[in-house]
């Protein structure tokens, strides 16, 4: 009895819950204050190598997967037939990649933009991913 006592005191830990700390972090990005995109407006929206170019209605902006920001885009314009009528893009505004190179702008919701996305959702996410605007 005694060791089957040991043997549960010992496999405890391993399924108690794990302490806050443990657990799911929150989301604290704090990087920026304010959202910056990548200014595609002097392109004419086409469709280019796997992109897909869109003029959009800033419907929302929020939280989206892997603490990155999320905004929710209402399609006015896209370079590709079937492209659905609201989209999502997840971009994480802290980082200093070339799709942020060149002009940006400041987007609040509301606005109209015109940014480039990869052709295909997220499959995890259903989140689609911000492309740099050609050249």
């Amino acid at each position: 009895m005694a060791r089957v006592i040991g043997i549960i005191a010992a496999a405890l830990p391993s399924i108690a819950p794990l302490p806050p700390a443990l657990g799911q972090t929150e989301c604290a990005v704090v990087c920026a204050r304010d959202i910056r995109f990548p200014d595609c407006s002097g392109t004419a929206i086409k469709h280019a190598d796997g992109r897909i170019g869109i003029t959009g209605k800033v419907l929302g902006i929020g939280t989206g997967a892997y603490c990155k920001t999320r905004l929710s885009i209402e399609i006015l314009q896209a370079s590709m037939g079937g492209t659905p009528s609201r989209i999502e893009i997840d971009f994480d505004p802290c980082l200093k990649s070339t799709v942020h190179e060149g002009d940006t702008i400041t987007v609040h919701e509301g606005d109209t933009i015109n940014v480039y996305v990869w052709q295909r959702p997220g499959p995890n996410t259903g989140a689609y991913t911000l492309a740099r605007c050609p050249q």
